[in-house]
């Protein structure tokens, strides 16, 4: 009977080891599941934030090209000597380049339009 009990009670503390082992592996898969959920959405908001950074680069750069576009026509330069004075022009202004951009090229398009007047041959 001793032996029947002692097996019995070696089989319990081997049950109660089994389950305490696996309430920690539980516990544990249950800590990394929320890491990686934290994890998803912080990748989830780093990739929001991405592709609004995307689209108002798309939304803008037309902007750019047409102020860049009447910078090179006043000051006849080129295409990357323009876009530098647009950004210095913006960094001294403290303003987006896109504001700036926007503001050449409103009022280039609302200045008082000449006839076309072709230049004579020299």
């Amino acid at each position: 009977m001793q032996m029947l009990a002692g097996a019995l009670d070696a089989a319990q503390v081997h049950v109660d080891e089994i389950e305490r082992r696996d309430e920690l592996h539980i516990a544990e898969t249950e800590r990394r599941d929320q890491l990686h959920l934290r994890e998803l959405t912080r990748r989830d908001d780093v990739h929001a934030h991405e592709m609004d950074m995307i689209r108002e680069a798309l939304e803008t750069r037309d902007l750019i090209g047409q102020a860049k576009g009447v910078i090179m026509a006043t000051l006849s330069c080129s295409a990357d000597e323009a876009f530098h004075l647009l950004r210095q022009q913006s960094q001294h202004e403290n303003r987006k380049l896109a504001a700036v951009a926007a503001d050449i090229a409103r009022r280039a398009a609302s200045r008082p339009r000449e006839p076309y007047r072709r230049l004579r041959d020299p």
